[in-house]
């Protein structure tokens, strides 16, 4: 058997689905087969949890679904770490579910396990880089919604207080 098929057969990935508040990782063997799965929160100590269960197969190739979505986060974590990952279009991890035994469950596991599948699988994946850029307006974004979000009760702008001094309207 030469090296080649050797490292064929040896190949995980680490594929992860992401969401807002937590992380679910699905080791995935050159069989298409899940080795293990995790769930872990969207934090420092999550993060630590993901990369020490990623530890057990230190040749990995990380797969990040949406890493320029919702995955992005983790990307620039692991990107921060000197670590690469792939961008499995979350198309692409929806048709592999379709298409595989058992397609009628959906949960977060199978979701991670597709990501794996479709990595494993297809050819021409983008690396997950994420320009710092998109990463700072995103950041800028997100603030800006959640201030206009939060409603402030001592408002000084000129269309609260024209509200509450307009003639013959009770305050």
């Amino acid at each position: 058997m030469s090296n080649t098929s050797t490292q064929q057969q040896d190949r995980v990935v680490i594929a992860v689905d992401p969401h807002k508040a937590s992380w679910t990782a699905a080791a995935v063997g050159a069989g298409l087969t899940p080795l293990a799965t995790l769930r872990v929160p969207v934090s420092q100590q999550g993060y630590r949890q993901l990369r020490r269960f990623a530890a057990r197969w230190p040749d990995a190739v990380w797969a990040i679904e949406g890493a320029i979505g919702l995955g992005a986060p983790l990307a620039t974590r692991l990107s921060a770490d000197g670590i690469d990952a792939v961008d499995v279009p979350a198309k692409l991890a929806a048709r592999v579910r379709t298409l595989s035994t058992g397609h009628g469950r959906k949960s977060d596991s199978d979701d991670a396990v597709s990501v794996g599948i479709a990595a494993l699988t297809a050819v021409g994946l983008r690396s997950a880089a994420v320009d710092e850029t998109i990463t700072a307006l995103r950041a800028l974004v997100e603030h800006r919604d959640d201030i206009v979000r939060t409603p402030n009760p001592d408002d000084q702008s000129p269309s609260c207080a024209t509200r509450q001094a307009a003639p013959g309207r009770s305050v």
